[in-house]
């Protein structure tokens, strides 16, 4: 916050948005309540969605900025991003950032001109160096709260796709880069969030809903050394005939493809000693249920109607890819 009020660009607002913190966050604030750009929301553990939507109900601006709590802001950013819009004529902006690990260290730097087909692929515009005239929200939307992962992402290809951002190649921001740190958002979620995310932008869904209904995925299915089970081959032959791709590995292969070539991993019963990756949804499927952090739901009774399987295990990766509000 210091970094924002510090700005050489004194006129501004910062909106602080307060999602159900139970830190020092309210003393923090108390601190710098004496400045009057300061301005505070509380919002109820809503996720971060609705956090920044509240954030931009608030706003006044004529431009929107975001900055996260573990990131800093160069000293200029706001100035020379403002008259990178006036120059440019541009609707929305982005600048480079600086990437520092756990200690402090210069672990890389993000930044490169503008391609829309090459950003929908794979995102490399940081929200915290991002930048839009306030009026977009009302034609492009605000943050997806359906969307649990990948809503900085969603919305810069929306804001971007009609009209190309302009590129301002400074470092804008000090960003925490911390990989070790899985409380982080941004380490801690499955490579399905981007492929989901990629999928709805390019093919022009409204909804993540919309995106589901149409989306097929990459499974793979773990199991023993032992030959398919009759249950197996029947459990692979509906969900290929419902349009998904699907491989079964034995221990041989378990390990032998990147992780991102299948977003979805179910591990038979038999298959107990598989070591799941953080990177993959990965679903145990009968007796399989194990209380290991990245297995992150659990499909039971395997001796049920595959077609009832199936449909459940659908049912299990379109919950976990939506947020759903707290009741």
């Amino acid at each position: 916050m210091r970094s924002v009020l510090a700005q050489s660009h004194h006129n501004l607002e910062l909106i602080v948005v307060d999602d159900g913190s139970t830190d020092f966050t309210i003393d923090v604030l108390k601190g710098l309540s004496a400045d009057p750009r300061l301005i505070c929301c509380h919002t109820e553990h809503e996720g971060v969605s609705a956090a920044r939507n509240a954030g931009l109900a608030r706003a006044s601006g004529e431009v929107i900025f975001y900055l996260d709590s573990d990131n800093l802001w160069t000293a200029d950013f706001l100035r020379l991003m403002l008259i990178a819009l006036e120059t440019s004529g541009a609707r929305s902006a982005y600048a480079a950032s600086l990437l520092l690990n756990r200690d402090g260290a210069v672990a890389g730097y993000r930044g490169e001109p503008f391609d829309w087909a090459h950003c929908v692929d794979g995102n490399y515009v940081d929200l915290n160096v991002f930048c839009h005239r306030a009026d977009m929200t009302g034609e492009f939307g605000t943050f997806d709260g359906q969307l649990r992962r990948m809503v900085d992402w969603d919305l810069i290809l929306r804001y971007t796709q009609a009209e190309r951002p302009v590129y301002c190649p400074f470092i804008g921001c000090l960003y925490s880069d911390d990989a070790q740190d899985k409380s982080r958002i941004s380490t801690s979620k499955p490579y399905i969030f981007e492929r989901v995310v990629s999928y709805k932008n390019a093919r022009g869904f409204a909804t993540i809903a919309e995106t589901l209904v149409d989306l097929r995925f990459s499974i793979a299915i773990k199991q023993s050394a032992a030959p398919q089970s009759d249950t197996t081959k029947r459990l692979v032959t509906e969900l290929e005939k419902r349009g998904h791709r699907l491989q079964v590995d034995g221990p041989d292969t378990w390990a032998a493809r990147h992780p991102h070539v299948n977003e979805v991993v179910l591990i038979l019963p038999e298959a107990s000693d598989y070591p799941p990756h953080p990177e993959q949804f990965n679903l145990a499927l009968g007796v399989a249920a194990d209380d290991r952090e990245v297995v992150q739901g659990v499909v039971d009774a395997l001796d049920r109607d595959t077609e009832r399987i199936a449909d459940e295990i659908e049912a299990r990766i379109s919950a976990y890819l939506q947020f759903r509000h707290p009741a």
